[in-house]
């Protein structure tokens, strides 16, 4: 017995109005709910494309996954090798064919669901060919295609030549992008003549003029598949091959930093939907993906450049500097759960532009100091993410120890603008020693106050080791600021003091000031405090130049 739609992940559909869409079912994040622990797991993507020749393999490949008992009209599928959901490297494998069927135009409320594409195409094959080479490619590792099932070598190279075409849009290096084996059916007595096919084939490929091959596949390998043999035997070097491959493809992404946990796989893939439903041209920023819900602060250039003024005011020249922004921008972006991509790329995607704008335009450096020290920000960014990821630390660890490892120094650096920890928030809270701190890095560094919701101790200053406590209330994530306002009360304004201690009653043991951020007071006596405010300012009166 079959069940239908179990499996579906992606299709092409008209929306109500008609209009080409691609239909995300939701199948990938279904698929890593089944894993055992998601946020530690790296799960590898093999892509299978062909027929009735595909559908063999994937039975002796995948045996215990029992794949004839279930099925989906899906033109993309999607399922995990259940026998290693448990393992660290957890296998999914999608399939589907090169060929659009005609797009489907149901009545069933999923059929609203459909993302219309917002550019221009002539066909449902175009949007299947971009699916495939822009959105599951680009988080494939290895591609396994069927000649038997695409028309020969023939078809398999037009079908690549398609994808080259439209390019990979991986943002990643060029060593990550997925390998290609090509699966064909040969006699031994006609090897000789699939040599001569094999060399039209990579003429073909070669021949979709600019756009380079490496630049959407690392490599192509063919394996050829004996007819005579039993259904077992015949796939297993297939079977050896694509296990090989995958373990060079972990070995890569793990030295280029592009082995994303299960969970940020989930939420990669959908901003990359997104993506592809907007354009077929640009690539994919993996960086900007992961900050989608932590947009970087447009504030970023200026107050690394006035951290600068304030060090040069200290003394501290540009390189004595840049290890300090760096371990800062490195405590912005690699917060926990954070998939770990290379710094360079990190900081060129967003940091770069606005540190250098900043420099030359807040310190007035000229362009030759300004790029000089951002580029040693840049290399020390990545020599502390190296440590980062060597001694298995957190970024707020790293920037911990180097605050305390160099408070004899630091600790002349001062501002009333940003936060010394981060650099890249406004100054909220001044400790007793004089050094600055916002809410955020309060929450990090602080501990929290027991029976006290939001409510932090900074028991030492890291910068110079001041020991004195400063407790931090701050404002819950779901609340926004309160405000108290008192105007007019009557004679020397009594009647809103009344209400003051009427409120304090009702709350009890709650002390009225902890309930309201801000407090605007009643005018009365103001002109007072005016009068003697204006005296202190102005208590030294300049001489006029008349006799």
């Amino acid at each position: 017995m079959q069940y239908s739609d179990r499996i579906g992940w992606l299709e092409i559909c008209t929306s109500k109005d008609s209009r080409l869409a691609i239909h995300d079912q939701g199948r990938l994040q279904l698929v890593i709910d089944e894993l055992a622990q998601p946020e530690y797991q790296y799960p590898s993507l093999c892509t299978f494309i062909g027929n009735k020749e595909k559908d063999l393999a994937l039975q002796q490949l995948y045996p215990q996954n029992n794949i004839r008992r279930y099925s989906s009209g899906s033109g993309i599928r999607l399922r995990p090798d259940i026998m290693s959901l448990n393992s660290t490297r957890p296998i999914l494998f999608a399939d589907g064919d090169v060929h659009q069927p005609r797009p489907f135009q149901s009545t069933s409320p999923e059929a609203t669901l459909g993302n219309p594409v917002m550019w221009e195409c002539c066909s449902a094959q175009d949007i299947l060919i971009a699916v495939w080479a822009r959105l599951v490619f680009l988080f494939t590792d290895v591609i396994c295609i069927f000649g038997d099932d695409v028309d020969g070598l023939s078809g398999v190279a037009d079908f690549l030549v398609s994808c080259i075409r439209i390019q990979s849009a991986s943002s990643f290096p060029i060593a990550v992008r997925p390998r290609v084996l090509v699966a064909l059916t040969v006699r031994p007595e006609d090897m000789d003549e699939q040599h001569l096919q094999i060399e039209l084939f990579y003429h073909q490929l070669h021949s979709s003029g600019d756009k380079s091959l490496s630049e959407s596949f690392s490599g192509i390998n063919f394996v050829y598949l004996d007819e005579s043999l039993s259904p077992t035997a015949r796939f297993e070097r297939l079977r050896a091959l694509i296990k090989g491959q995958t373990q060079d493809m972990t070995m890569l992404c793990r030295d280029n930093s592009a082995l994303p946990s299960a969970t940020q796989l989930v939420a990669l893939f959908g901003s990359a939907f997104q993506h592809l439903i907007k354009t077929v041209h640009d690539r994919f920023n993996f960086v900007k993906a992961t900050r989608v819900n932590n947009r970087v602060s447009q504030t970023v250039g200026t107050n690394i450049a006035y951290y600068h003024r304030a060090g040069r005011t200290a003394g501290f020249q540009g390189e004595d500097i840049a290890p300090v922004i760096a371990a800062a921008l490195l405590m912005d972006h690699y917060v926990p759960e954070m998939l770990a991509l290379p710094p360079r790329m990190v900081f060129h995607t967003l940091y770069k532009e606005m540190m250098l704008e900043a420099l030359q335009k807040e310190v007035h450096w000229p362009q030759s100091s300004a790029e000089e020290v951002t580029n040693q920000t840049e290399c020390q960014l990545i020599t502390i993410f190296d440590e980062m990821v060597r001694s298995n630390t957190s970024s707020v660890e790293l920037r911990k120890q180097q605050l305390v490892s160099q408070h004899g120094r630091l600790c002349r650096i001062r501002s009333n603008n940003i936060c010394l920890y981060c650099i890249l928030r406004v100054a909220q809270h001044t400790l007793g020693c004089g050094h600055t701190i916002c809410d955020t890095c309060a929450q990090i560094f602080g501990a929290p106050v027991p029976s006290y919701e939001y409510r932090f101790q900074i028991s030492c200053c890291l910068h110079c080791l001041y020991r004195r406590p400063l407790v931090v209330d701050v404002l819950p994530p779901t609340m926004s600021p309160s405000i108290l306002a008192i105007d007019g009360g009557g004679v020397r304004g009594v009647i809103p003091l009344e209400f003051l201690l009427l409120i304090q009653e009702h709350l009890g043991p709650c002390q009225i000031q902890d309930v309201f951020d801000l407090g605007i007071g009643t005018s009365s006596d103001c002109s007072v405090k005016f009068e003697k405010l204006a005296k202190h300012i102005f208590r030294e009166r300049r001489q006029t130049a008349r006799p």
